[in-house]
């Protein structure tokens, strides 16, 4: 992409941007997408065929069409692009069944359709549709409406926003498409940084989207008087304390695998690094591994995990972590099991044990095969791989080599995508900061505290057991597990249990001999 474009996207991301402050001008989107492309939305032919469209199903046998006659990927069976399509235009013909969003939904469909078009012929376009339409649908299945919610000014608003911002995404996708074509130029999906601030903005928006139908949920809920109440108190308590936290860590899950970060990771990024203390919520990577099994599953993607774990040092090392992926893997694609087959029959088919040399050599051997294939790789609780000492012979430090010379290696495999957990200590950090994508710190999100905090306050004010206590004692309560939890929900959740059981007389003596969180974590490595 040229500076020139490069400042034009720039500037109109930021003027796209600047439409989430107010209501968006969709004539200002029509000339964006018009300068960009050539092409006028609403005059172009495929405004038409969208005009001639009824139905969700119908839309979508029209993008059928194309995706057959233009890609020969399609044709032999690969149906990622059709399937991330899907979702994308039932929701947003959903959101564009009110007068206000006409226009913007069909100026929509036309411009996917554009894209489409634009896209044939360029080297790795397909691959690259793909991503980009999973990570607007990442987006959007976060707004989901709520049955019954009937959608109020303020929801109508947000929804144009969306709309207004995925407008933008595809007239710059569009124009990089174009200008690749031009260029008969290769590589990854770059688009620049101004499609990476409208994703995020997309996302944003999104999340804002659901927050505000949440919000007038529980006010219809109000509105429609008291639910009834289960006769066994301790059911309720527990049903609420569920609601609580269950929104409160709303936010971390946002940062996995629907979130903004995670999304533009699997787009464009090489290594993840989602680090925290433990308890503090770094489990939520177990919902990065979900939605990426859904794509290995749909043979989409390859993916190996691998768990380190200090109970068992004998399985802490390079070694099995290599011989674990290069399993994974095998079993996923025949390239890389041909490649597999080769590194035993080099070893005496099985009775010579291969070097981590041979191991490492032989994973990179399955990158180059995967080609354009996404392969993901997880490793989770890096530091519980052991280190004794200062060593420079610990287990932990080849692998950290290994993670830095894939990583340095992006554009040898430029499918490949590492996510790595861990705690923040300066041994890991010192690697992997400088290397990753992108760097999660869990427990120092502020939302986090202060999530811990209200749902603290939500179980000592509402607790059948803890209403005998003095308003002094629930602060006191308040205040002192909030200062010990060290950002850790688990611990919080534990030492509310203990409190549920103490007399009124004891809360004092009770809270004074809590541990705090970090004390009760003695025994793990450092």
């Amino acid at each position: 992409m040229s500076t020139t474009q490069q400042s034009s996207s720039s500037s109109s991301a930021a003027a796209a941007s600047n439409t989430s402050n107010s209501s968006p001008n969709f004539d200002v989107a029509l000339d964006d997408f018009k300068t960009r492309t050539g092409h006028d939305l609403s005059t172009h032919s495929f405004a038409a065929v969208i005009d001639s469209c009824a139905t969700p199903k119908a839309i979508l046998y029209e993008y059928r069409k194309q995706v057959r006659k233009n890609y020969n990927q399609y044709r032999k069976g690969d149906a990622r692009l059709m399937n991330a399509l899907k979702p994308i235009v039932h929701g947003l013909y959903t959101m564009s069944q009110s007068e206000t969003t006409k226009l913007p939904g069909k100026l929509i469909f036309t411009a996917i359709g554009i894209l489409l078009a634009e896209a044939k012929g360029v080297l790795q376009s397909y691959s690259d549709l793909v991503d980009l339409f999973e990570s607007i649908r990442g987006s959007l299945e976060r707004r989901k409406p709520q049955p019954g919610l009937r959608p109020t000014p303020e929801i109508m608003e947000i929804r144009r926003k969306i709309m207004y911002e995925i407008i933008t995404v595809l007239a710059l996708a569009a124009g990089e498409m174009m200008q690749r074509r031009r260029q008969q130029s290769a590589g990854e999906f770059e688009g620049g940084e101004a499609i990476e601030n409208a994703l995020q903005e997309l996302d944003i928006l999104t999340q804002e989207a659901r927050r505000t139908l949440l919000r007038n949920q529980r006010a219809n809920t109000r509105d429609a008087g008291s639910r009834p109440r289960p006769s066994n108190r301790a059911t309720r308590n527990v049903d609420e304390d569920l609601k609580v936290i269950e929104e409160a860590m709303e936010r971390l899950n946002e940062l996995s695998a629907r979130g903004s970060t995670f999304n533009q990771w699997k787009m464009m990024g090489t290594l993840l690094w989602i680090h925290g203390k433990p308890g503090s919520g770094k489990t939520v990577f177990s919902t990065i591994i979900e939605d990426i099994k859904r794509m290995q599953e749909a043979g989409t993607a390859l993916m190996a995990c691998f768990y380190f774990d200090y109970k068992e040092p004998e399985k802490c090392n390079l070694r099995d972590l290599l011989s674990s992926i290069l399993l994974q893997l095998g079993n996923q694609s025949d390239p890389c099991w041909e490649i597999l087959s080769q590194l035993y029959t080099l070893h005496g088919n099985g009775w010579e044990r291969p070097s981590e040399t041979a191991l490492t050599q032989c994973l990179k051997d399955m990158l180059k095969a995967a080609k354009r294939m996404p392969t993901y790789i997880i490793v989770d609780a890096l530091d519980e791989c052991s280190n004794t000492a200062a060593s420079t012979s610990s287990p932990r430090n080849p692998v950290l080599d290994l993670l830095q010379d894939l990583a340095n290696s992006s554009n040898l495999y430029p499918k490949l995508r590492i996510c790595v957990t861990s705690r923040p200590a300066h041994y890991i950090k010192d690697v992997l900061e400088p290397l990753a994508y992108r760097s999660i710190s869990l427990h120092e999100e502020v939302g986090q505290i202060r999530d811990i905090q209200e749902y603290i306050r939500h179980v000592v004010n509402t607790d059948q057991a803890m209403q005998s206590w003095s308003k002094k004692d629930k602060q006191l309560a308040i205040d002192t597990l909030s200062e010990k939890a060290d950002g850790r929900f688990r611990w919080v959740a534990s030492q509310l249990d203990i409190l549920r059981k103490c007399p009124s007389t004891d809360v004092r003596r009770t809270l004074d001999t809590l541990p705090a969180a970090l004390e009760e974590m003695g025994g793990r490595p450092m």
